[in-house]
């Protein structure tokens, strides 16, 4: 695909909608790659917004974009 046939990048702080879940993600750190069956510890935890859209916007938000997100809101129990 050439560049001609690409629309033109949005205005710096233009507005980008996104569509999709918003999850939570878990991100445990550990010493070193387990063996498989081993139980280790982890050396710390970090739990941030994640998901496919969200990821994508934050990305956009540091490149100078104003993003959206339309998302379910839902519970598990």
């Amino acid at each position: 695909m050439s560049s001609q046939t690409l629309p033109p990048p949005p205005e710096k702080g233009g507005i980008l909608l996104g569509c999709g879940a918003a999850v939570v993600d878990y991100l445990a750190a550990v010493a070193a790659y387990p063996k498989p069956d081993d139980k280790i510890r982890t050396t710390s935890l970090q739990v941030q917004g994640g998901g496919n859209a969200g990821n994508a916007l934050t990305c956009a938000a540091r490149l100078g974009l104003k993003p959206r997100l339309i998302s379910k809101a839902s519970s598990l129990l």
